[in-house]
């Protein structure tokens, strides 16, 4: 008996390590990995919750004391993720709603790891001493992004460089640093309210403090929205409820007074140079419909809730929102030059639950949000209102509003599931007066038993769900950068990476048809780079046939086609075909028109060609790119007078087509047409607008002197 104490001991110090070192995870960055902000978190992650979740199997057989009883939240918990897979099954790719992708390592796999870390942390920490212990080992890690935030500010050597001036900390992206950061803030003020001495508040508001800088340098409007509103909700409550003291309510009202005025001055002020000078300032001032963001998450919204109606109750499956997004595609989304939104993200959590679990996910959704509040709501205790549960119930409000503008990922998903556990601890501590008891009898043979079982549970599930998708990573890291620059190294490493990842992982697939065509640009078709397209073409045909909603792959395997052409007669035959699939798939996406021209303009039918440029336009006619295209293709064509009329347009469009690398372009359009006048033509015109440019006139000149040679001829 000793000894199985001995054991149930050590398995529980276990398990508990297990989820401290969780909380440490949002600081884990592995450089030399795709995506070395997300994947390597998830994949640890997950690991370390299988091996604690074959640890806690056998604390629950082998001691009652640690297994979760049943209660209103873990119902609704458990059955959103019951939804969650209902709608995944049926929905238009169960494989990538169960695995998702490397950029975002979620999926209903890391959602069911984190209803497990759920369970298991509620089942082990019994004390509210331990659950303090936790919250501030989440509160180190924040010190921690604190310190790497810095390198990124000041360019320390240590820091993995990110693109922008925006903080991001080891999140590696500002909009998920900064919902990050918003847990921080309200635990620290719960922390804060826990304990009595100055010091040790004072820590605890530094943290608030230094939080709320960073997150003001992330610049990000939803997280400071939903921080924002959970703050005004707090003192909301504490300025109208009755056991709050005259002093202290005057105090909040006095603040809330003098926020309204400073956020009056400022908007009136919005236009002032010192404004400008604050970009997170100039950022909440200035947004309104005409922003570019407000308007593309407004399109993107719309599209989503077309693709509900469609699908109201089956719901398109976790994670399939880039399916529901290409259906319901809006063309007014195309504006700016180089514009390629593919959106597998809603950027709202209710958009994307609504389309991904239809009505009956998005209401279980919205009714954990209403129980949290119900258990949250700030009761009297001994006369005074509980401060505690009042900053948990902010914290919940501005978490569901910073959502209605972000995604989750696995950072802000960690601190929502631990306080999910915490809230329902809480209930229970409340139901039995902190009394209850901690210690039952252990059961040795079911200890005995249980081991043994749940390391068989164990092995599948770390090999499938790590070992594989690690070793496909650590093999496309090898193709794609320490073997890029040699083609039949790279597909040695990359034939290696499908024997570990199905047709189903499409952006593997992907990744291999952009290198392919960068070696081909580099290199040519030669005895090296051929059995890297070669591979290529396999693997994006089978993945194409296991998920065809994904449309960059058809695009992309066209491209390569077109590429080939010129030493493969059936290349551009091939890119047809592939891009008239894509537009079975996207019928009111500009890129497969506009590819489709290009095909049909290279086989020489420039009278189709130019007839899918128009297509492009008609998407949207105030998207300056296609009006651009179709001018190049009426310039090869010879109809210099509509080419200039659409040049025309395109400039007026906002579009510098007298930038020097649009001239080289236009100019090697005008050479490629073979129409020696128009040429002439465009030459004089840039002579006029660039009269200091030696080359303009020198071409011009050069020029003319051939078309007199050519007119005389033609006279003789």
């Amino acid at each position: 008996m000793a000894q199985e104490t001995r054991t149930i001991s050590f398995l529980l110090r276990f398990v508990k390590a297990g989820v401290f070192i969780i909380l440490l995870l949002p600081l884990l960055i592995y450089e030399q990995s795709l995506f070395p902000f997300i994947f390597p978190r998830t994949i640890v992650f997950r690991l370390i919750v299988e091996l604690m979740f074959g640890a806690y199997l056998v604390l629950w057989f082998s001691a009652p004391v640690y297994r979760v009883r049943k209660s209103t939240l873990i119902w609704l918990l458990s059955g959103f993720i019951l939804v969650l897979v209902a709608t995944s099954i049926f929905g238009v790719d169960p494989y990538h709603s169960f695995f998702s992708s490397i950029e975002r390592s979620e999926g209903l796999l890391t959602l069911l790891h984190l209803l497990a870390f759920f369970f298991i942390s509620l089942g082990v920490f019994k004390t509210r001493r331990e659950w303090l212990q936790l919250f501030n080992v989440a509160l180190l890690a924040f010190w921690l992004q604190t310190i790497y935030s810095l390198g990124q500010m000041f360019d320390w050597a240590f820091v993995l460089k990110t693109t922008g001036e925006r903080v991001s900390g080891t999140l590696g992206n500002p909009s998920f640093f900064a919902s990050y950061l918003v847990f921080v803030i309200f635990l620290a003020a719960y922390l804060l309210s826990q304990y009595r001495s100055r010091w040790v508040k004072g820590y605890y508001l530094s943290i608030i403090v230094s939080a709320s800088i960073l997150l003001w340098l992330t610049q990000n409007r939803g997280a400071l929205m939903g921080l924002l509103s959970g703050w005004l909700i707090f003192a909301l409550v504490m300025v109208f409820r009755r056991q709050v003291s005259v002093r202290i309510k005057a105090g909040f009202f006095i603040v809330l007074a003098m926020l309204a005025m400073l956020g009056a001055f400022v908007w009136v002020n919005k236009d002032a140079p010192w404004a400008h000078s604050f970009p997170t300032l100039y950022r909440l001032t200035h947004t309104s419909a005409a922003d570019t963001t407000v308007r593309n998450r407004l399109i993107v919204w719309g599209a989503g809730y077309q693709a509900f109606l469609q699908r109201p109750f089956s719901g398109w499956g976790w994670e399939n929102f880039n399916a529901a997004f290409n259906e319901h595609f809006d063309p007014a989304i195309t504006r700016d030059i180089g514009s390629r939104p593919w959106y597998d993200r809603a950027h709202n959590t209710l958009v994307e639950i609504a389309v991904g679990a239809g009505i009956f996910g998005l209401l279980i959704y919205l009714a954990i949000f209403a129980w949290l509040v119900k258990l949250l709501w700030p009761r009297t205790k001994g006369g005074k209102i509980a401060a505690g549960k009042l900053v948990l119930l902010s914290l919940v409000l501005a978490y569901f509003v910073q959502n209605l503008f972000v995604f989750d990922t696995l950072n802000t998903y960690l601190m929502f599931f631990s306080l999910l556990a915490f809230v329902e601890w809480q209930r229970r501590e409340d139901l039995s007066g902190g009394n209850g008891q901690l210690t039952r009898p252990i059961n040795p043979l079911v200890a005995k038993l249980a081991i043994p079982a749940a390391v068989l549970l164990l092995l599948p599930a770390v090999y499938f769900f790590n070992l594989r998708p690690a070793l496909s990573n650590h093999y496309a890291v090898q193709a794609l950068v320490f073997q890029k620059a040699d083609p039949s190294k790279s597909k040695e490493y990359f034939a290696r990476v499908f024997e570990y990842s199905p047709p189903g992982d499409y952006e593997l697939r992907f990744m291999l048809l952009q290198h392919a065509r960068e070696s081909l640009g580099k290199n040519g078709l030669n005895e090296q780079t051929a059995p890297l397209v070669e591979l290529a073409v396999a693997e994006a045909k089978k993945s194409i046939k296991a998920a065809p909603q994904f449309v960059p792959n058809f695009l992309l395997l066209g491209e390569l086609y077109l590429f080939l052409a010129s030493s493969n007669n059936e290349a551009l035959s091939e890119a047809e075909e592939i891009a008239l699939q894509a537009l079975q798939e996207a019928p009111r996406r500009y890129q497969t028109y506009h590819f489709l021209g290009r095909v049909k303009m290279s086989q020489g039918k420039f009278a189709e060609g130019i007839e899918y440029f128009r297509q492009a336009v008609a998407l949207n006619d105030k998207f300056a790119e296609a009006r651009w295209n179709l001018a190049v293709a009426y310039i090869l064509s010879g109809q210099a007078e509509l080419a200039q009329t659409e040049l025309n347009r395109t400039f007026e469009l906002g579009f510098n087509i007298y930038d020097p690398d649009n001239i080289d372009k236009l100019l090697q359009a005008y050479r490629d047409s073979r129409d020696l006048q128009a040429t002439i033509n465009f030459l004089k015109d840039l002579v006029v607008k660039f009269p200091d440019n030696k080359n303009y006139q020198q071409e011009l000149a050069e020029l003319q002197k051939l078309l007199e040679q050519v007119l005389e001829a033609a006279g003789r």
